[in-house]
């Protein structure tokens, strides 16, 4: 790729996190800002290509035009039932909360949401990114705003009981309840005692 079309294309995608995040900041590597609303975005995007069977490399997972108002048209034609992108990112939201409440009975949660060490807190030593650090402190905060964005219990780092109910699943939350695996009391509840 010529430095022109590199140039294109990092504007090109610093335009659409700023849409996406209220920030360009969120597409640059060394940026925290933004972050944790760009990966619901681009979890989201996989999740549909993958429930409607299209290909993600087409998508604006990749940086291209078939996004969501195209893939709710394409499913509308093929089903006979009309959609929309709303409730196409209804479905996909229901389809992570269920994938996270399922691992969360694995024992998955936020403890296991980290990278290896030796990668934090400590400088790069060579290549490209020589220098640069992620930071412990800054990932554990973009952690909690990327489970707050998702509706999950920040300190399980698991769906909420609430949200679980808002998306009719209600079974889930009761089955996480019954194990243990999540707090009886949504977050807001929880929140409401407390004052």
């Amino acid at each position: 790729m010529d430095t022109e079309t590199a140039a294109k294309t990092v504007k090109s995608f610093e335009k659409r996190a700023e849409m996406l995040t209220g920030t360009q900041k969120a597409a640059r590597r060394q940026a925290y800002e933004g972050k944790p609303a760009l990966v619901v975005y681009y979890e989201d995007i996989a999740t549909l290509c993958d429930s409607t069977s299209t290909c993600k490399y087409l998508s604006p997972w990749n940086g291209l035009p078939f996004n969501p108002r195209y893939q709710a048209a394409l499913l509308s034609a093929g089903s006979g039932v009309e959609t929309d992108e709303e409730a196409l990112f209804e479905f996909v939201g229901r389809i992570r909360n269920m994938e996270r409440a399922y691992e969360a009975t694995l024992g998955i949660s936020r403890a296991m949401d980290v990278l290896p060490k030796q990668f934090m807190d400590r400088p790069v030593r060579q290549g490209k990114f020589k220098g640069e650090v992620l930071e412990s402190e800054k990932f554990e905060d973009m952690k909690n705003q990327y489970y707050t964005l998702r509706g999950w219990d920040v300190s399980a780092g698991i769906p909420s009981k609430e949200t679980l109910e808002r998306q009719g699943l209600g079974d889930v939350a009761g089955d996480l309840v019954r194990l243990g695996k999540l707090p009886s009391e949504s977050p807001s509840e929880q929140a409401q005692e407390t004052k």
